[in-house]
């Protein structure tokens, strides 16, 4: 049976500037991993509806557009779950409870619950909010001091254990760290791009020595400290297309 987790107060920004984690299994729930490190398995919110309430034919599929003044989401409603969006109306202001998704790259909320409230809800909801937050960042400052001093997530764990910290505080934490890692390699800064060409024939002329000409990984670990992989591919391709460098083999490259 799958194990029903809290709803956590949030604002929607931090839903949409977070990470969607997919994960395989029926038992093993996805997320969004905020920018702080927290999972967020289901959300609870207060926002006006700005946009519907729109209806499939057969009032099996519902939808409206969510904002809570911090940024603007839709959520949807299945089956038995959309006659919970007949009574709504364009401009209340509601309290929901959703799971967070993402379809063709937009993250969204499916609705598990949704009721109108009063403007005071708002008001209880940011407060919630704000002490959710530091309590988090306080809690994931110390967490993130025990990784660091260990230097092994094992012996990090045993010690937060100890202080009534939560495990996936901490892998919440190493996997946003994994997370921003990988965005920098795939970021791909245009300005740089001269730069890194110029700075890849340098090392192509000083490494090859023979026909097989300098491999790739070697001129990644040559420049990584500089620019990202992603930078990296990106300039190799525009010296191929401009015939500055050629590959005498998938993978290496010389000068033409």
């Amino acid at each position: 049976m799958k194990k029903r987790l809290p709803a956590k107060r949030v604002y929607l920004s931090e839903l949409q500037t977070g990470y969607y984690v997919e994960k395989e299994g029926d038992f093993d729930p996805n997320y969004i991993l905020t920018k702080n490190g927290e999972k967020i398995h289901r959300a609870k919110i207060v926002a006006t509806i700005v946009s519907g309430p729109y209806f499939s034919d057969d009032d099996s599929y519902a939808r409206i557009l969510l904002d809570d003044t911090t940024a603007t989401m839709w959520g949807s409603a299945f089956r038995e779950r959309a006659q919970l969006i007949k009574p709504l109306e364009r401009g209340m202001l509601v309290q929901l409870i959703a799971k967070p998704r993402e379809w063709q790259d937009n993250k969204q909320l499916t609705i598990e619950a949704v009721t109108s409230v009063s403007p005071e809800f708002l008001l209880l909801a940011r407060a919630e909010t704000v002490a959710r937050v530091l309590h988090f960042k306080k809690t994931a400052f110390r967490a993130r001091e025990l990784m660091e001093t260990t230097g092994a997530m094992r012996k990090a764990l045993e010690l937060a254990s100890k202080e009534n910290i939560a495990p996936e505080i901490l892998e919440g934490i190493d996997e946003l760290d994994y997370l921003l890692e990988k965005e920098r390699d795939e970021s791909v800064n245009v300005q740089n791009l001269e730069i890194v060409k110029k700075q890849i024939l340098e090392k192509i002329v000083s490494l090859q020595s023979d026909e097989k000409g300098v491999e790739l990984d070697v001129l990644i670990a040559e420049l990584d400290s500089k620019f990202t992989t992603a930078e990296i591919e990106e300039a190799l391709k525009s010296l191929l297309s401009l015939g500055d460098i050629f590959e005498p083999a998938i993978g290496h490259y010389m000068l033409a």
